[in-house]
């Protein structure tokens, strides 16, 4: 794995995180200029921009007004409640489907890819259910092992259990440092 391969992953995954800050962003500032307009031309009170983000920030995250609420042109009206809908939609919706997946990612145990050292290790490709009687019976008698598994899911629930296990892709050679 070369750094510019490190470099891919990483914007791989957090590319999505940042469109929706950039999205967020552009959302705030939008809101704020149709709420500035809606308000000096439907409304009759104008507000400076600070005033508009403000609203715009209250409403998309659902906080709530603080002096500036009570419109009465329908269209403001309408408008108020269809941010409002985003905002709700955003934080409830939007975020965890993109942004708990990518904690989760920053987060979880990166399995190991490459094996260092196997002297004296019994090494198995695949896990199944005749492996787990066969990992058992070694943990038994004290023998090491090692499981080679190419299925990612696999490999995290493995590691989980406290077994020793190389995750890698089909074709990879994950014994090669060993050697």
């Amino acid at each position: 794995m070369s750094a510019g391969d490190g470099i891919s992953a990483i914007s791989r995954r957090t590319r999505p995180l940042l469109i929706l800050m950039g999205a967020l962003g552009a959302l705030l500032v939008v809101s704020a200029l149709l709420y500035q307009l809606g308000m000096a031309h439907l409304e009759g009170t104008p507000r400076d921009f600070w005033t508009a983000l403000e609203w715009a920030g209250e409403t998309l995250t659902t906080t709530g007004y603080g002096k500036d609420s009570g419109w009465t042109h329908p269209v403001m009206v309408v408008f108020v409640i269809a941010v409002q809908f985003a905002g709700v939609f955003l934080v409830f919706l939007l975020l965890p489907i993109v942004l708990l997946p990518f904690l989760e990612q920053r987060f979880e145990v990166r399995l190991p890819r490459t094996v260092e050292k196997l002297d004296g290790h019994v090494v198995i490709y695949r896990y199944g259910p005749a492996v787990e009687t066969l990992l058992d019976q070694l943990d038994q008698e004290h023998v090491p092992y090692l499981v080679i598994e190419e299925d990612e899911a696999v490999a995290r629930s493995l590691v989980e259990e406290g077994h020793s296990v190389v995750w890698c892709s089909e074709g990879a050679d994950p014994l090669a440092g060993s050697r």
